[in-house]
Formats: structure tokens, sequence, C-alpha cells
């Protein structure tokens, strides 16, 4: 059976990694209440891309946080100054405080302004910076890595093959996210030599090894250190850390990359990680 979170917990998580408000994150764990509501007049407080930041690319969700979200019937990416290259589109859903559409392909860079038909309008008081739409990932490849193999995490964990979670997802990520509490521990999925144990402020506390036929697995955001060193040997399901947060990230996660031989940053290409977490957690029974 799949080792699995609560994944409420997980969606908050990523809400307010995307800059959204904590109580517009606490809003989408609660129960709908009985009875019809009126339709009340949109205030925009607040806008976030996939990033947490307000630079979007085009085809990416953009949030849209402010009172009425739920009552909106368009969003129009207000571009330069007059009506010409304004753009419109129709929330793709709407929860309480929350909205999300998706940015249109010939959007420009300006202020949003959210409309309930019959009701009223609200800009954003910051603009959208739109960014030309990401290289579309090439298809998953499937698991090559072959021998003896565990999971990377040893303990209670969630893949969500989401947008914001995937590998590629419209914002140039190179690995694949997996949810557990911080502290579960890591370990090496393979026989492998450790080539960095370093620090960065994106990626925390982070660890790279390379397998014997020159596949690099990177592991980030742990909760601190690892303990072993470069050159280190190691065997599969030897303890290099723990699951944590550090550096650039919201919720406690593994990010895990792999790339292509000669290996990480040396000439190697990082691949969707996907399908080979797949295979070694239905390796491992999970």
């Amino acid at each position: 059976m799949s080792s699995r979170l609560v994944q409420c917990g997980i969606v908050v998580a990523v809400l307010a990694g995307m800059g959204a408000p904590s109580a517009l994150a606490q809003k989408t764990t609660g129960q709908a209440s009985g009875g019809a509501t009126a339709p009340e007049k949109p205030k925009v407080k607040a806008i976030a891309c996939p990033t947490g930041k307000t630079t979007c690319r085009r085809g990416e969700l953009l949030v849209v946080a402010g009172r009425g979200m739920e009552f909106a019937t368009t969003v129009v990416f207000e571009g330069r100054k007059g009506r010409r290259d304004d753009r419109s589109a129709r929330p793709t859903a709407a929860v309480g405080e929350m909205l999300t559409v998706e940015v249109p392909s010939s959007a420009r860079s300006g202020r949003i302004k959210v409309v309930t038909r019959g009701i009223g309008a609200s800009r954003s008081r910051t603009a959208l910076r739109v960014k030309a739409k990401a290289r579309v990932a090439p298809p998953a490849p499937d698991p090559t890595i072959t021998g003896p193999s565990t999971f990377p995490i040893q303990g209670t964990w969630e893949i969500l093959d989401t947008y914001v979670t995937k590998f590629g997802g419209g914002r140039g990520h190179q690995g694949q996210d997996v949810f557990a509490k911080c502290g579960t521990p890591l370990v090496a999925p393979t026989a492998a030599k450790v080539t960095h144990v370093k620090y960065h402020s994106a990626a925390g506390h982070y660890i790279v090894m390379k397998n014997a036929d020159g596949h690099s697995y990177a592991m980030m955001h742990m909760l601190k250190k690892s303990p072993l060193s470069v050159g280190d040997e190691l065997q599969p399901g030897t303890p290099v850390g723990q699951v944590g947060e550090t550096g650039r990230a919201s919720g406690c996660h593994l990010h895990f990359e792999l790339w292509t031989a000669p290996g990480w940053y040396e000439g190697g290409e990082p691949i969707d990680p996907l399908p080979q977490l797949r295979a070694w957690a239905a390796a491992a029974g999970k």
C-alpha cells in the first residue's frame, strides 16, 4: 500500500509557497456553509505566480487573492495603457478568497482586473510581469537504473504530480518534489559515490551522488548538512540526511533530481525522475 500524507496539508503548503495569504490557506481547509450567499464586489489584495512572485509565463496559472473572488466572472490582463492589448480569461477555479486563472497566450505585462458581472471590478495594485511560454518538457523517460535499490525516503511520503511539484511544470523545475514530515530519514537509492555536500540559498542543504553508470541524484532542502563527505562510497539504504525545508522551500519535502551521465552539471542533463521514483517505490512494495 502506498505511503501517503493528508493531502489538504500539502495543498496548504503549496499555496503558502505561492505567496497566498495565510487566511486564504486556512479557508481552503474548511467546509462550505449551507445556503446561498449574495455576490459581493471583488477586492483584489494580492496576486502570485507558481514561484510565489509576480512574474508568470504565458500558460501558467495565476493566483488572485482577495474578497469576493468566488463570484468573479472574468479576469482582464490589462497590458499597456488603453484597451488594445487587453486580454480576458475566465477563472479556472475559485474557492472562497482565491481564484486561479491561466495567463492568456497573448497577454502582456500590466495590472490585473477582476470583474464580477453586474456587481463591480477591482484592479491589482501590483502589475503582473508576463514572460514567454516555457519550453515544453520532453516526455518522461522509462526507468533506466537497474540493480539493488530502495526509495530515497524511509517513512511516510506523498508524490503529487502537479504543475507546481513536477519536473518542468512551466517554471523550469529540474526535479520532483516528494512531501514528507521534516526529520524523515533520507537514504541513497542505489550504490553511489558522494560528489557534493553543500548549502545554497535556494536549494538549502543538499547532497549529490553519482552511480557507476554516471547518473547523478541530487537531494535538496534537507533539514541540516549531511554527515557524509565528498568521496564517500554508499550502498542502497545508506543514510544521507533528513527531509527538511531549508533554502527556498515551503513545507517539508525532498526535491529530487535525476541527471544523465556524465552527471550533475558535468555535461549531463536533468530528466524527469518521476518514473524512476515510482519504479523504486514499486520495487519496495509501496
